[in-house]
Parts: structure tokens; C-alpha cells; sequence
């Protein structure tokens, strides 16, 4: 795998992107759009419908947004067209170059996959500053983040599970039931329910690759691919 081939997806198109951080002087967008211009990658396409300043010194591609988040990220990736796209969301404060390096670098490490989704624990993510609950993994409470990485050849397999689980996002149990199709699973609930009761790495990972015929892996990250801010509640 040549990660110096990546092409880049930067959804922009909630209006939140446009905001500046709390106690900064950089909007979300910027923040996201400096952490990814440094890395070597063959194109770089933000999916939005706003016009942003900080992007006149970045070679890019403008892709209008769709009504949906899943038609929004399939602009993106029909417009790049790589055999793997890097895709970011606009809505991580602490998100920086070199977190994004060191998820590169650890998928590059990592067995051959076709989605390699950021992972970070809860406690990591509430001692950079959210509340940020999530599914336990490996014994511990573990939110997935708003970066992964995508090989396009194996988009069409997940195209009716991928558009399920972006609109339910939000959702946890519901999204982990929409991965798998929602047959019913009694363990997979409870173990939403009952931390206690939860999945290795590896069982979620194959669970995954069953319910969608694509290799999943998962990646312990920075936990600035994962706070996000989406509430004034989640800042602590």
C-alpha cells in the first residue's frame, strides 16, 4: 500500500464549519484544511456549498453538496477517484497534521483492508476536553471518529449499509444494527447496553467485514480525529 497516493475528502458542508472554535481564532474548516494541505497526496476535493478565503492558496477541486451526508461523501469520492481517499470531516477542533500522519502511519502498519475507521477511547476523549460516550472495545468505552480511510473499489459493496449508518450516525445501537443488515443480534445490543458485556477489536472488525463483504479495520487514534463538539454540553 503507497500511502503517498491518497487522494483527499473534506466534508464541509455543515454550516458549523464555518465557525470559529471556542478560544480560537481559526474556524473549524481551517483547522481541518491545515491539517491536511501538509500531507502528500495526488488531489485534494472539498464537498461544500460555502466559499472559503483559506482556500485560494490550496489546490483543490469545489464539489457541490448533496441532500444527504451519504450523497455528499459519494461527490467527494467520485470526484477524486482514488484508489484510496483519506476522508475528513470539518468539525474537529483538535484535529492536527500529524495526528493524521501518525493514523497513516499506523494503517500502513496495519493487515490490508478496505476501511480503516479512526477509533479513540472515551477517557482519551474526555481528558482532551468532551464528554464522548461510545461502545466498549477491548474492555473500554470507544467512540469512532470523523477521519477514515476508503478503497473505492470496494465502495459498491457497502453503498445501501454505508447510507444507513450516515443517517443514523447519531445512533449508536442503531447504527451498529444498520451495519449488520439489523438482523437481530441479542449480544451485539446488549453489549451497547451493558458495557460491561463488550466486543474485542477483532470480533467488531469481523462482525463488521461479515455484515458488508469489506475488510474493516479499526484504528487506535489521537483522540483529535474523534472530539468533535457537536453539543455545548459535550466541552468540559
Amino acid at each position: 500500500m503507497n500511502l503517498k497516493n491518497i487522494s483527499i475528502v473534506l466534508l464541509a458542508g455543515n454550516p458549523k464549519c464555518l465557525q470559529f472554535i471556542p478560544d480560537s481564532n481559526f474556524t473549524y474548516f481551517e483547522v481541518a484544511l491545515t491539517a491536511v494541505k501538509g500531507l502528500c497526496c495526488q488531489k485534494i476535493a472539498v464537498v461544500s456549498d460555502f466559499t472559503f478565503g483559506a482556500l485560494m492558496k490550496v489546490p483543490h477541486q469545489k464539489v457541490p453538496g448533496g441532500p444527504t451526508a451519504y450523497d455528499s461523501l459519494m461527490a467527494g469520492l467520485q470526484a477524486v477517484r482514488g484508489e484510496l481517499v483519506l476522508v475528513v470531516a470539518t468539525d474537529l477542533p483538535l484535529l492536527t497534521e500529524q495526528a493524521l500522519r501518525d493514523f497513516l502511519t499506523q494503517v500502513e502498519e496495519a493487515p490490508e483492508a478496505d476501511f480503516y475507521c479512526s477509533l479513540a477511547t472515551s477517557e482519551s476523549c474526555n481528558a482532551a476536553g468532551q464528554k464522548k460516550l461510545g461502545m466498549p472495545i477491548d474492555g473500554k468505552s470507544t467512540a469512532c471518529g470523523s477521519v477514515f480511510l476508503v478503497r473505492q473499489a470496494a465502495l459498491p459493496a457497502i453503498s445501501q449499509q454505508a447510507e444507513r449508518i450516515l443517517a443514523l450516525r447519531r445512533k449508536k445501537l442503531k447504527c451498529a444494527l444498520a451495519i449488520v443488515g439489523y438482523q437481530p443480534i441479542p449480544r451485539l445490543a446488549l453489549s451497547f447496553l451493558r458495557p460491561s458485556w463488550g466486543f474485542s477489536l477483532g470480533e467488531v472488525e469481523l462482525l463488521l467485514t461479515k455484515g458488508t463483504k469489506i475488510r474493516w479495520k479499526g484504528i487506535w487514534s489521537d483522540p483529535g480525529l474523534v472530539v468533535d463538539y457537536d453539543r455545548k454540553s459535550d466541552q468540559t
